[in-house]
Formats: structure tokens, C-alpha cells, sequence
């Protein structure tokens, strides 16, 4: 089942198409959506640009694919009011009618490369100094992976998965098999924990519900007990009481962790250093 596209839900957006990437990178970044011709389908963006100079990167989490529909665009409420441009992305695996993708792309479409072009494209376009990258568990992922390709930024990254390897088998199988026929070893990084390892170049702001003990176990562990070390120096944690397992962060919360970071100004050792964020290696005895 291949999910349907329907851009009338993000009315009065405009939309404007493009024949393919080079032609996006090479043009000027107008408010609304941009349909990209991207491989065999479309890589669909929508930015809400405001006078700042700062920048989020919004990515969804996983949907249901007999209930959504695309473009998948989440976070306008929590961003409406924020003093920052915006930049949603749709994740291009939902084509193949999947609830997830880790926007990790496909054989045919390396997003992971191709994605940092565009976000640094928009970033430039809107006069962003400051980019942070935000998203819920599979979008958490995203922001996790696409912050450390851009040094200086920082992710939000909730309850995520920190190696999509280690998420729930049948999703990663359906996932590598459909998209990666032949594997996805040195094609994708999955594994956050070893790429953050071996370099740290931005910053990391973590949300974790205290009741999600799948996601403290397997991906919140293993992040922390091999980057401790660099806790409340590039990296930081919130632990929350958001509900039963794998809830989010209420939209309230998130507005609020958002708005708080952008007080910074881009300072972002600085977060790490707050008060707020002093206990989250507690975690670790969940």
C-alpha cells in the first residue's frame, strides 16, 4: 500500500516543485512547500521563515500508513510561536508505504548525504547562525544524525532511537528490505553511538520518558555509558513523566525546551552547563 500525497491539508501554503536537487540548491528558498523530484518519487519540505537567525529542522516521528497521509510535516504547534525559521521534512521512505524510515533514504536516494546539502542551502537562504534540529523517536534519530554532520548545531532529540539496528525487528526488516536490498552496511549509518564515539562536533540536548524502558535500555544506555564522559559538556539530559512507555514530551514541553535553547543564542556549551539538565544519568539505574 502506497501512502497518497495531499498538500490541501497545508493550505494556504504554497507549493512550488522542483525538477530535481541541483535545481533546489541552486535557486531561491521561497516561504511554503517545495516538492522535489527526488529518484523515483518526491522529497517534500516546507519552511516558515521568519526574521531570526536562528533555524529548526522539524522531523516526524513514525505514522500509520492507512491513516496519514503525505507530505508528513509535525511540529507547527509547538514552533508557531517560536523566534525562529522553520524547516519540516517529510521523510521520502513513507513512499513505499511504511510507518518509518529513520530518513536514511534508499539505494537509490542517499538522503543521508543529500538532506545536509539542503538543510545547509535553507540555513544560508534564510541567514540562520543558529541551526537546531529537533524530532520524536525515529525523528529524534534524524536529528541526532543530521546535527553531527553539521558542526556547531545542536539536536532536541526525543526518546530516540540512537541505532535503528536495535529497534523493533520486524520494523527494521521491513525497513532494509524494501529500501536497502542488499544491506545497508557502509551505505547508512545506523549506529549514533559509534559515530558520536569517534567525533562530537555539535551538541545534544536528550529527552527521555522515564516509563520507556525499551528506549532507556537499548538506545539510551548504550548512548550514555559510552559518552559520559562528555555529559554537561556537549551533551545533556532531560528525564520527563510523560506517560505509559514511548510517550513524548507534551507539546507544551517541547515549546518550552525549544524556547529555551533559542534563549542561548547559539551558546550552546552553555546549556549543557544549565541546572536543569544535571540528572539525567540517573537514567541509567531505570
Amino acid at each position: 500500500m502506497h501512502m497518497q500525497r495531499d498538500y490541501s491539508r497545508y493550505a494556504p501554503a504554497e507549493v512550488s516543485t522542483h525538477r530535481g536537487l541541483d535545481d533546489f540548491l541552486s535557486g531561491n528558498v521561497e516561504e511554503g512547500i517545495h516538492a522535489i523530484r527526488y529518484g523515483d518519487g518526491v522529497l517534500d519540505l516546507r519552511l516558515v521563515q521568519r526574521a531570526s537567525q536562528a533555524l529548526i529542522v522539524a522531523f516526524h516521528a513514525a505514522v500509520d500508513p492507512a491513516a496519514a497521509t503525505l507530505p508528513v510535516f509535525t511540529g507547527r504547534k509547538v514552533t508557531q510561536e517560536l523566534d525562529a525559521s522553520v524547516l519540516f521534512v517529510s521523510d521520502p521512505s513513507l513512499e513505499h508505504g511504511m510507518s518509518i524510515g529513520w530518513f536514511a533514504g534508499d539505494s537509490r536516494r542517499p538522503l543521508q548525504k543529500d538532506l545536509v546539502h539542503v538543510i545547509e542551502h535553507v540555513a544560508a537562504q534564510v541567514g540562520a547562525e543558529q541551526i537546531i534540529l529537533e524530532g520524536c523517536s525515529a525523528g529524534g534519530f534524524a536529528a541526532l544524525y543530521f546535527s553531527h554532520q553539521i558542526p556547531g548545531s545542536l539536536a532536541v532529540a526525543m526518546n530516540p532511537q540512537t541505532d535503528f539496528m536495535k529497534y523493533y525487528p520486524g520494523r527494521v526488516r521491513e525497513y532494509v528490505n524494501t529500501c536497502w536490498p542488499k544491506g545497508v552496511d557502509g551505505t547508512v549509518t545506523a549506529d549514533l553511538v559509534a559515530a558520536y564515539a569517534s567525533s562530537f562536533p555539535n551538541y545534544v540536548l536528550y529527552l527521555q520518558n522515564r516509563d520507556d524502558s525499551f528506549h532507556i535500555q537499548s538506545h539510551y544506555r548504550p548512548w550514555a555509558e559510552a559518552l559520559g564522559r562528555e555529559y554537561g559538556q556537549k551533551w545533556c539530559t532531560l528525564p520527563g513523566d510523560w506517560g505509559d512507555g514511548h510517550a513524548a514530551p507534551p507539546s507544551f514541553v517541547q515549546e518550552a525546551v525549544l524556547a529555551y535553547a533559542l534563549s542561548f543564542e547559539g551558546d550552546w556549551a552553555a546549556l549543557m552547563h544549565d541546572e536543569e539538565f544535571q540528572d539525567g544519568m540517573g537514567l541509567l539505574g531505570a
